[in-house]
Parts: C-alpha cells; structure tokens; sequence
C-alpha cells in the first residue's frame, strides 16, 4: 500500500511538471512594475522564424499571453496573431494610429489610439466590449519648439511618436493621455474611476507597486497618485527647458524595484527616487542625450538606451555609476529586455543588439529587412546621404528627418521574450518572431 502511494505521488508530480505553464507577458515591459524581466533561455544564433506584416509604421511592443501576440499598428488596427505560425487571427479598426502598447487580462485587451479613444476588446473574438473618450490626443507641443522660429505658434514634437501604455491591476485599468491626464477606469465596464490632471501631455506608461501609481508628464515631472482614489502622494520635478523645450519631459515610462522608483528624462538624466517619499537617491547625466526609454533591472545593475549618446549604458543600481558604456551608432529608444544572460535592445537604424549583461559585450546582432540598406554602414552607422537635402531650417524639416530614419525599420519597440523566441516590431511596419 505504501508503494502505490509513493507511484501515486509521482504520477501526480509528474503531471505537475508536464502540465507547467508558460509565463504570460501581458503588459509593456513584462510586469506592472516595468522591470523588464522575461524567463527564457538565451538566444545564442538568431533566425528568423516568420515576421507578420501590420500594415503600417510599429513602434507598439508586443503582449504575448495564451501563445497570442497582440500589437498595435500605424495603419489603426490592432492585431492578434498567432505566435507558433504568424498568421492574423484578427484585427480591428480604430480611427487612428495605435502607438500604444496593449495590456491584457483573461478577457480583454486595452489600448489607446492616437483617434483620442481608449478601447477595450475581447480577446478571442476581436469585437468591441467598450469605449473611453478621452479629451483627445495630441504630441508634446511648444511655440519655438526646439529653437526653430515657429511664428509664435504651438509646433509638434514629431518624436514624441509612443502613447502611454495602459496596466491592468486587480479591476482597474489606469493609462496617460495627450490630454494631459492619467486616468483610471473600471476594468470591467470602461467607466472613470478617477482622473487627475498633470501640466502636460501624458505618454509615459504607468507603472504600480504597492497601491500607489507612479507616472511621467511632459511637464517633466513624475506623480506617485493613490491607485484607489488618485489622490497626490508627491511629485518630483526633474530639469526643464524653457527657452527652447528640448531638454525637458518625461518621455520614459518608469520602473519600480526594492522600493525605487527610476526614470529617464529628456533633460539627460536618469532619475532613482524612493517609491514612498519621492525623495531623491541619485542622478546620473549622460551628456546632452535624451534618455526616451525604459531601464531593465538585474540585479544590482540597470540597464538602458539613450537618443543623441547613440549607447547601450548599464548601471549601478544602487549609485547611478555608469559600468558599461556601448555604442549602438543610432538612436535607441527602445526599452531593453533581460532574459538569461542577455539584454536584448533595438536601435533606429534597424539592428537588434543582444549584449552579455555581465561584461557588456555584444553577442550578436539582427537586422530587420530595412535595416539591411545602402545607407546603413556596416557598423550600423546611418550614411549622411541619407539626409543631404534636409537644411534642418524649419520645424518641419525634422518630421522629414524622422521619416527617412524610420524607412530604415527602426526599432523603436521593446523586446518580448516568450518560450525561448523574441519578439518586436520595427517601423518598417512588421513584427518580427527571432530564435
């Protein structure tokens, strides 16, 4: 008898373990917390498995739940696709570019669309279970916006180019807006909760930790708000710039670890203040860069691109002292993924970088089919040919500027890594599945 119970605990062991589930990653950045932390293996030689064309410029990061990647597409379509082939399961149509990356729970799927609505859709079937209006949307703008003589009239940054990324928590679903706000709303029913005003465009991406929802405006500050009723805990004010506003606003969305709340700005910093108070631990400056993207954590280390500086940085968590210090030849945007020993980050000029997030040094690199051009160096640098009718005169030569960059498939999304594959989309306009 007794060994039928021992032969009984195996069986039903071993079903444990062969039934064990794929972690899901249905939010920007893995986890309401933004960490960026994804359980894989690493990728030591990529190849393409497939890539699905969506129509239109991608700058979304992928969710990936259930063996389904939802993204959101420059052609106003949300996707489903089905990651073991590529193929569309559904999509469906807003009136506006989706340049926000969706969050998704056992029923639903919330995102933002650049038409001024946020939307919630059934997950399996595609259709619509509910719409929120917001007051609208709209880039970060400013009269002489970077220093060009706009004719005293309000100009739009053109690489002010994400929306903010919703996160679901419990049955609340909270997200930024071009109005200004951060709203909160019943998960269940899109009805408002709570909204609180900010002074500026709001398209960083929430993040929670212990009932408190921290969140970035361009108004360059960070806002830690109740999650329940959206009341102020504290605000901290990072630089701003109001002669040419430029260097200035809180671009990145922000992560949270061991009770640190850490935050690029496109003042040059990266900020690392505690979740409680808001009180200042450390700064660290990287030159005159933007710092647009999210940092991974690992540890005691850190890790981020940044715009002008054209790097890969990892960092000491606890101090902000830089460790390592890599050029990546273009703009990088995207928010880096740790999986294993790796961190992956995609770059403007087309590349997908892995580096070793303990020596900092680049594994490999994977070029989207953009990427792959004759003004792309093989160093990844972008050949000035590129742009040699651009005079850089008038605000609207850098809208034409940023066009010509992303006709080289940037990669302006963050990876996902999920069952050992990595996804992202690329401005070329397709998502891309790598193992």
């Amino acid at each position: 008898m007794k060994t039928g119970k021992i032969l009984l605990c195996v069986v039903v062991f071993g079903l444990f373990i062969g039934c064990k589930q794929q972690p899901s990653y249905s939010t920007f950045r893995g986890d309401n917390q933004h960490t960026g932390v994804y359980e894989s293996v690493d990728i030591e030689q990529p190849a393409l498995k497939w890539k699905c064309n969506l129509n239109g410029v991608a700058i979304s990061s992928p969710a990936v739940i259930d063996d389904i990647a939802y993204i959101g597409s420059g052609d106003n379509h949300l996707y489903a696709i089905d990651i073991e082939n590529g193929q569309v399961k559904w999509k469906f149509a807003t009136q506006g570019a989706i340049h926000s990356s969706p969050a998704v729970n056992n029923e639903m799927v919330y995102f933002g669309s650049n038409d001024g609505n946020f939307y919630a859709v059934d997950k399996n079937k595609g259709t619509e279970k509910w719409i929120f209006k917001t007051q609208g949307e709209k880039q970060y703008s400013a009269i002489n916006l970077f220093g060009f003589d706009t004719d005293s009239v309000e100009a739009a940054d053109p690489w002010d180019f994400y929306l903010s990324s919703p996160i679901v928590e419990g049955e609340m679903v909270y997200f930024g807006s071009g109005d200004s706000y951060i709203y909160a709303l019943n998960a269940n029913t899109g009805e408002l909760v709570w909204e609180y005003k900010t002074g500026n465009v709001v398209h960083s991406s929430p993040a929670i930790s212990n009932g408190t929802v921290f969140c970035g405006s361009f108004d360059s500050k960070l806002y830690a708000l109740d999650a329940k009723t959206g009341d102020k805990k504290w605000v901290f004010e990072a630089g701003t710039d109001e002669k040419y506003h430029l260097m200035c606003g809180i671009q990145a969305s922000p992560m949270i670890k061991d009770g640190i709340v850490y935050s690029g700005c496109r003042d040059a910093y990266i900020y690392a203040v505690e979740a409680a108070t808001g009180k200042l631990k450390w700064k660290q400056k990287f030159g005159s860069s933007w710092m647009p993207g999210s940092a991974a954590i690992s540890g005691d280390r850190l890790y981020v691109g940044s715009s002008d500086a054209k790097k890969y940085y990892s960092l000491d968590a606890k101090t902000g002292a830089i460790i390592d210090s890599l050029p990546t030849n273009s703009y990088t945007f995207s928010s880096p993924a740790i999986s294993g020993s790796t961190v992956y980050i995609g770059v403007f000029n087309g590349f997908l970088h892995a580096f070793d997030k303990n020596n900092g040094k680049m594994k490999w690199t994977f070029e989207t089919d953009a990427g792959n051009s004759d003004f792309v160096n093989e160093d990844g640098t972008i050949k000035k040919e590129l742009f040699e009718d651009i005079t850089y005169k008038q605000h609207s030569d850098m809208a034409l500027y940023l066009e010509r960059i992303f006709s080289l498939g940037s990669i302006a999304s963050s990876p996902v890594v999920y069952n050992n594959v990595i996804y992202f989309s690329s401005a070329d306009g397709f998502l891309y599945a790598i193992n």
